[in-house]
């Protein structure tokens, strides 16, 4: 469920082998469809046409959107919306403190 600054429904968001759909609170829904890592790349009304597009860059970067629907769940590697088993806690190793400085985190070795 998304909320608005007031605490009043803007979306319900349906699951079922991930994110799957969205109800808004005027009642319109949405189908989301996603690429292989689970990243959205086009929602769909009830009819089948498409209301919105997105295209992403090779590091995740939004390089076109088309539509006007407002919504959390774009590139997978944000929020995570596909499947629960798919996030990854990205920390750095404890170093001691004489070390002086905090590497930059690195990535999956799976690829996510």
């Amino acid at each position: 469920m998304e909320l608005d600054e007031t605490g009043e429904v803007k979306a319900y968001y349906i699951y079922g082998l991930g994110l799957i759909g969205r109800e808004d609170a005027q009642g319109q829904y949405s189908s989301y469809h996603s690429e292989l890592r689970g990243s959205t790349t086009l929602l769909t009304n009830e009819q089948g046409t498409v209301t919105d597009r997105y295209t992403y860059g090779l590091c995740g970067e939004l390089e076109q959107r088309e539509g006007t629907t407002t919504q959390p769940f774009q590139y997978n590697g944000r929020d995570g919306h596909d499947r629960p088993e798919r996030l990854i806690l990205h920390a750095s190793p404890l170093l001691p403190p004489w070390f002086g400085a905090i590497p930059e985190p690195r990535p999956d070795p799976r690829g996510y």
